[in-house]
């Protein structure tokens, strides 16, 4: 197998079975045929116990599961066939001295196995079905050739950030499973020209897109997109898309769903590809292109592609915006914030500057004005749209074709949710990740200055501020088309509405992954939530507090 891990291993067997005699046998059989046995121990219900914690505690690929493990004598025992289920994703190859036609076909058929095998048959059989079924589900038995070869040790390093590395092969054999027929792979990253890892720049903790190629025999085939990511996530994906995406956007501009796969831990999911030329992320998109064919991008997926949903949208009366966003997030995005709730400010902007402006904590903020305190919660509002989103709308999750085409991908937290979600986040994104511009403190606050000051969800006026940085120019620019785009289609103007998502976006962003110190995008994050918590606070004051322009001052000085 070309591609290494940082640990390849034989293929785990669970071995099941009540008799002690026939667990030595088969233990030491399949030490003999190059497998690692998982012996699973004890009488009875506490011997199906120790089998279901021994499969997921040693992630069996495959268990050999006999049919009577309570008591052999009894002809009614299918204890064997009722374990097979709950061993999954384990696959089963059940065993018996007693089964016939019958059992066997109850056990493939009702019961999910993979394969039933007489015990009277002798072990050649068994080796022969044994080595069958690890082919549909293991990388290193069928020889999975993946290239190039650092890419999986990246994935790796991504899927399994902080722990034991002992089974990330089943990164491996998910890619087995989703191409069964397959002996090469070749991965290729999203918009190559542009970026140095196969792995994308957003947090996305423990979960990739890649771009893969299958080679059969001599053919390569067209691409896919595959994501791979914790397979309780691949499961929701999966429901949410089936729910929400499938023939429901307009002109049908998202990859289709091909097939999807789950281990213990690590699940993968296929898309198909699109395009007639190499697509790329918005990411790399907004960085290369003029402003107008941003905005023609952006406004035909919000306005065409996703208009199906926007037409849809319901008034929900007395709701709380703090939770519609954790509906869509969990409520573990605020809990892991508050591991940042004794943050100190004056590191992120300088000691003298947050004497100036007092900056706001935004995570103490948010706990003590929205979280705990919902008599008085900001983010309550007498009537608040709801629709169906994407909920995880950033620039590697659009992908951008020949024609100027927003394509969009990863369908986990897809569902109903605040109207503006998808726009604040992609505004948040543009502001925070995407712009390029050289890393000045004093332009990046006048940037937060200026998107904050206004009283309705409106175009930014750009002649009353001109930045030098033309990045900065030009993240300003985004963001006003999306501010047009939001009103245009929601026909929303509350802009503390619009802000209070902006705010929960940006602590979001800020806290997913426990990085330190902080990443320049976490403490831009961070900066820009403080100023929309001061502007909250200061709603029917001038906007900005007199003592605020002095720092702009003094830099120009």
């Amino acid at each position: 197998m070309t591609a290494h891990l940082n640990q390849i291993l034989a293929p785990r067997v669970l071995i099941v079975d009540n008799d002690p005699r026939t667990r030595e046998s088969l233990q030491a059989l399949m030490n003999h045929w190059g497998y690692i046995p998982v012996i699973a121990d004890g009488e009875g219900d506490s011997l199906i116990e120790n089998a279901k914690h021994k499969a997921r505690d040693q992630r069996c690929q495959l268990a050999i599961v006999d049919m009577r493990l309570i008591d052999d004598f009894d002809m009614n025992d299918r204890s064997g066939l009722d374990l097979v289920q709950e061993l999954k994703p384990a696959l089963s190859i059940v065993t018996s001295a007693y089964g016939d036609e019958e059992v066997a076909s109850e056990s493939l058929e009702e019961k999910g196995a993979s394969a039933f095998v007489g015990k009277q048959r002798g072990p050649k059989v068994l080796k022969e079905k044994l080595e069958k079924v690890l082919l549909t589900v293991c990388a290193v038995k069928k020889d999975l050739n993946i290239e190039p070869s650092e890419v999986m040790n990246q994935v790796s390093g991504t899927m399994f950030k902080g722990e034991d590395l002992q089974f990330s092969d089943q990164i491996a054999d998910i890619l087995a499973r989703l191409f069964p027929d397959a002996h090469d792979l070749r991965i290729e990253k999203l918009g190559k020209d542009h970026e140095t890892s196969y792995i994308s720049t957003v947090p996305r903790p423990k979960s990739v897109i890649l771009k893969v190629y299958e080679r059969i025999g001599e053919d390569e085939m067209q691409p896919v997109l595959v994501k791979l990511a914790r397979a309780e996530k691949i499961h929701k994906e999966v429901s949410r898309y089936k729910v929400f995406i499938r023939r429901q956007l307009v002109g049908l501009y998202t990859a289709n769903l091909e097939d999807s796969a789950c281990a213990w831990d690590i699940g993968g999911a296929i898309y198909s590809y699109f395009g007639d030329a190499d697509v790329i992320p918005f990411s790399q998109y907004f960085q290369k292109e003029g402003i107008e064919n941003i905005h023609r991008c952006l406004k035909h997926f919000f306005t065409t592609t996703w208009s199906a949903h926007y037409r849809k949208a319901k008034e929900v009366a007395n709701a709380s915006l703090f939770d519609l966003y954790c509906q869509v997030w969990g409520t573990e995005w605020y809990e892991r914030a508050l591991n940042f709730y004794h943050l100190d400010m004056s590191l992120l902007i300088g000691q003298r500057r947050w004497e100036v402006i007092n900056a706001l904590n935004p995570i103490k903020w948010l706990k003590e004005h929205v979280v705990e305190n919902k008599s008085k919660d900001f983010g309550q509002m007498n009537k608040i749209l709801i629709a169906v989103t994407h909920g995880d709308l950033h620039g590697d999750n659009m992908l951008i074709d020949e024609n100027n085409i927003a394509w969009v991908i990863d369908f986990e937290r897809t569902g109903e949710g605040h109207v503006l979600q998808d726009f604040v986040e992609l505004e948040s994104d543009i502001i925070i990740r995407l712009n390029c511009s050289d890393e000045n403190f004093l332009d990046f606050y006048q940037l937060c200055l200026s998107i904050t000051k206004y009283e309705k969800i409106q175009p930014l006026v750009e002649s009353e501020i001109v930045f030098t940085d033309m990045e900065i120019q030009k993240a300003l620019q985004a963001v006003s088309i999306m501010r047009s785009l939001a009103l245009e289609i929601t026909n929303i103007s509350n802009f503390r509405e619009y802000l209070i998502g902006l705010l929960f976006n940006s602590i979001f962003r800020a806290t997913i992954t426990p990085d330190k110190p902080l990443s320049e995008n976490q403490r831009r994050a961070l900066m820009l939530a403080s100023i929309i918590c001061h502007r909250l606070d200061h709603w029917d004051k001038p906007w900005p507090p007199e003592e605020w322009r002095k720092i702009r001052r003094e830099g120009a000085s």
